[in-house]
């Protein structure tokens, strides 16, 4: 499940699952840049797992 996946920001600050984040505008989606973000697991599937935004 997508919910279940945890991210890590390049400076070891945890992000919070995507099911307890509150997006206001596309803007904020911004912090899920593949650029900015890695994932814990396989990097690779992180667009596949983000295709639902």
């Amino acid at each position: 499940k997508v919910e279940a996946i945890i991210f890590h920001r390049h400076d070891g600050q945890p992000i919070p699952p995507l099911n307890t984040m509150s997006f206001r505008n596309m803007d904020e989606l911004r912090i899920l840049d593949t650029s900015f973000i890695r994932m814990e697991g396989l990097y690779q599937d992180l667009p596949k797992s983000l295709k639902f935004l």
